[in-house]
């Protein structure tokens, strides 16, 4: 082969060898800028992924555990459910665990009715179409129609009284009274000077007096649930007369 073909030969060789370095170097360059690209078009991703970890409560993960670790072999969700009674909300006595003193609110008294507490924190009233408690000096009492016998009929002082003892000794008893009021109704024998019956309240007196009547002694009976009865029998001819004491 001549010299100059083989010359020619060499030429064609290196710039075919320099034309493929140079692609090489391109497409070398061309990938790491690429590689470049991707790494900085990826970083805000795996930051964001890193914040949003860091941002997870515990109580959150925690819980996630809680809720694999009660898993059970098939996969389903073992969580127990919370029950919410009425006793654990706000505004319920036993929220704060509020002990309730149950019974009657005396400072609500009034004659003819009542408060109770209950033990929730509620309250009851009761009204009553007769009184049942009386003013005793400021205080209401409850009323006592209970007949008790009278010693002192005549109101004769503590010697009065003397006498009353004495003669309810000997005699028995013939005169009564109501227990506890602020009024009084005091039963006497039918010839009793001081009157059969007598009504007092607040100093004054209503008295009753029989006229043309026997000479009766009042006698207590009690009717079948237990309230007495005031009797004069036989007062009049044939005639009998019954008391009933209420409020």
């Amino acid at each position: 082969m001549p010299k100059s073909a083989v010359s020619n030969i060499f030429v064609r060789n290196n710039n075919t060898y320099k034309s493929t370095i140079g692609r090489s170097r391109a497409a070398f360059f061309v990938a790491i800028l690429l590689l470049n690209l991707l790494l900085t078009a990826s970083t805000p991703y795996f930051v964001q992924k890193a914040e949003a970890a860091a941002r997870t409560p515990k109580a959150l993960e925690s819980e996630e555990a809680a809720t694999n670790e009660l898993e059970g072999s098939t996969g389903k969700s073992k969580k127990q459910q919370i029950d919410v009674r009425e006793s654990d909300t706000p505004g319920h006595p036993d929220f704060y665990n509020i002990q309730v003193d149950e019974g009657e609110i005396v400072e609500k008294r009034e004659r003819n009715r009542e408060v109770f507490r209950n033990s929730d924190g509620t309250e009851t009233l009761k009204q009553y179409m007769a009184p049942k408690y009386y003013d005793n000096g400021g205080k209401l009492d409850p009323i006592d129609t209970t007949l008790i016998e009278d010693r002192n009929a005549a109101d004769s002082g503590f010697a009065g009284n003397i006498w009353g003892n004495v003669r309810s000794a000997f005699k028995g008893q013939s005169t009564f009274k109501t227990k506890l009021n602020d009024w009084h109704v005091r039963f006497a024998p039918s010839n009793d000077k001081s009157g059969m019956i007598r009504i007092q309240a607040k100093g004054d007196t209503i008295t009753y007096k029989p006229v043309d009547a026997k000479n009766v002694a009042p006698l207590i009976t009690y009717d079948g649930d237990g309230k007495q009865h005031v009797n004069y029998y036989d007062l009049w001819p044939g005639v009998n007369v019954e008391y009933v004491v209420g409020t």
